[in-house]
């Protein structure tokens, strides 16, 4: 993709707020925040009306904040028979990239890819197959080590602010309790993996591809969000888990190819947001950093309340 592809080192975004929700909402509806209707994580795609199917439990969750049109909803103005599919390890990582369209949208949620019942009432049968293989409780047990030797990482391991402070070594072991192990999964690299078996699964039954119309396949990848989040952008977790993603990448691109028959698809690879090093690590490294503690600020601009009278 670097050496055949178009590749843009410079993108920024034109939104203030940097989460996934804003930014899976921008990506294929070309509007920015103030015009999606989604400003925020918070007022993303929580929706009680819209519960979910596949698991008793688990918050709801739909489009149903979301204005505007999408890419999906352009090609089928075109073209009736235009299908797609949506995989992501989150809700809203699944839902807004599609906008309000209605069809096959899948994410994790306890242990399984479900939907909501704002698509369907049911699975379909090919998910729940592989739902029922137990692919994500099987994770259980199993420890993240380095896929290169230890000299191949420029970043020091167990730094003492990764983290809380918790785990911060390799190996990272997933819990044994595979309740645990599925409530936790979105942490590894190995739920990457996962999901795009899931995507591969859907093309197949969909049979996306196979026709001579255009078809959208939409994968968001959550684990390098996990990963930055708790081990921060210049930590070797994040560099390791990198390293796996292109691997990965790498083995689902030659699937997907072989899956339609040779056929070369069109792949557009972006981000919905960055993330910015940790203050402590940006100290280590001579680069000025602190943290602000938001009370004191906050304190300073709300005026503080008078009795009446």
């Amino acid at each position: 993709m670097l050496s055949r592809g178009a590749v843009f080192p410079n993108a920024r975004q034109a939104h203030a707020i940097t989460e996934t929700a804003p930014g899976h909402a921008t990506l294929l509806s070309g509007r920015n925040p103030a015009h999606t209707g989604i400003p925020s994580n918070y007022f993303g795609v929580p929706d009680r009306d819209s519960p979910l199917v596949g698991v008793n439990t688990g918050n709801g969750a739909s489009p149903r904040r979301f204005r505007g049109s999408t890419l999906v909803d352009w090609l089928r103005a075109e073209d009736s028979d235009s299908r797609f599919l949506s995989i992501s390890g989150k809700d809203r990582g699944a839902i807004l990239p599609i906008g309000s369209s209605r069809g096959p949208v899948f994410w994790y949620a306890s242990g399984r890819f479900v939907t909501s019942r704002y698509y369907a009432d049911t699975l379909p049968s090919w998910l729940t197959g592989w739902n029922e293989r137990g692919a994500v409780a099987g994770l259980a047990g199993r420890s993240w080590t380095l896929l290169l030797p230890d000299s191949a990482y420029a970043e020091p391991d167990s730094l003492p602010f990764e983290q809380g402070g918790r785990d911060v070594t390799f190996p990272h072991r997933v819990p044994d309790d595979p309740d645990k192990a599925m409530r936790q999964a979105l942490r590894f690299p190995w739920m990457d993996s996962l999901t795009l078996d899931v995507a591969l699964e859907g093309t197949r039954n969909l049979q996306l591809g196979r026709r001579r119309g255009t078809d959208v396949l939409a994968i968001s990848l959550s684990t390098t969000d996990y990963v930055g989040h708790e081990f921060g952008p210049d930590s070797r977790e994040l560099h390791d888990q990198l390293l796996r993603l292109d691997r990965t990448l790498g083995w689902f691109l030659d699937s997907l190819t072989t899956l339609l028959k040779g056929q070369a698809p069109l792949v557009i690879m972006t981000g919905d947001h960055g993330v910015t090093s940790y203050p402590e690590d940006a100290r280590l490294n001579g680069r000025p950093a602190g943290r602000v503690c938001p009370p004191p600020f906050s304190n300073a601009l709300i005026p503080p309340l008078r009795p009446l009278g």
